[in-house]
């Protein structure tokens, strides 16, 4: 084969290739109309829409989340001679605002704090005693605040 016809014959690939690459995978066409005044009319201008996606849109799309990506991870964490923003303190303020509740323990009820004593015995009879009673003090002590709260209502009619 002639050294010359080898690039001429690559060249019928190519195009193959080039169309393989920009045809479209989707296509959405759509109109919206937008208001234009004319006079003292109002009349509805229709818009086309078109949205074309294809292999090659979708890699530029890629490469440039990937870029942005890259970017932020860069000025999160910093380069070697300057700090990232992680360090900063409106970012410190703002990350432990936001995740604030996240991170603090749960508060345990009385019963709970109640039950979790009762534990200690051993014997099965003391063990369901101290659980009884710290069920009854609770409902005791609920019924307290909640007929106090009841009889100051009464009080103020």
């Amino acid at each position: 084969m002639d050294a010359t016809a080898a690039p001429l014959a690559l060249i019928p690939a190519a195009e193959k290739l080039v169309q393989a690459v920009s045809n479209d995978i989707v296509v959405i066409d759509t109109k919206w109309y937008r208001k234009k005044k004319i006079g003292k009319e109002t009349i509805l201008v229709p818009i086309d829409v078109q949205l074309h996606v294809n292999p090659v849109s979708i890699g530029i799309g890629a490469a440039g989340l990937a870029l942005a990506g890259g970017l932020a991870y860069l000025a999160w964490e910093g380069l070697p001679f300057t700090t990232g923003l992680k360090d900063s303190e409106y970012w410190q303020g703002l990350v432990g605002k936001v995740t604030r509740h996240r991170t603090e323990p749960q508060r345990q009820s009385a019963l709970d704090l109640c039950l979790a004593g009762c534990a200690a015995f051993t014997d099965p009879i003391q063990r369901f005693a101290c659980q009884a009673a710290c069920r009854a003090r609770i409902r005791t002590s609920a019924f307290t605040v909640h007929s106090s709260y009841r009889n100051q209502a009464q009080t103020q009619k």
